[in-house]
């Protein structure tokens, strides 16, 4: 398993402004059995892992970011405070990631978030 690399990732001119929890730019679809990890989300859409990307919730210094990795990688801390300019980096607790979010842990997007907060994408997926 490969540790990812956190890149600070601009919008590359797209203007993510007016999306919205409403609006929906591709095709979603709701498993009953339910996709908690990457190995299980890759098992109902018949992918590999490392094409699924999950989106984590770090605090760095005690600012929330969300790092979006490969589902085959885990995510290197170390080099997300580096990315971030931060002395520590640990996981965000549920309830925090609500508050600031909107999302719960396991259903948190790579964007739409209720607050304005960092985005780090593992280059693996790209």
């Amino acid at each position: 398993m490969q540790s990812s690399v956190a890149h600070k990732s601009g919008t590359g001119g797209i203007d993510f402004g007016n999306l919205n929890r409403r609006q929906s730019y591709g095709r979603f679809e709701e498993f009953s059995e339910g996709t908690k990890t990457a190995a299980a989300a890759a098992d109902a859409v018949g992918c590999d892992v490392a094409q699924i990307a999950s989106s984590l919730v770090f605090e760095a210094d005690g600012e929330p970011v969300v790092v979006v990795t490969s589902g085959a990688n885990r995510v290197d801390e170390d080099r997300v405070a580096e990315a971030m300019g931060a002395d520590s980096v640990g996981m965000a607790d549920a309830d925090r990631i609500r508050e600031l979010l909107g999302w719960s842990i396991g259903g948190v997007p790579p964007i739409c978030h209720d607050s304005d907060v960092p985005v780090l994408f593992d280059p693996t997926l790209g």
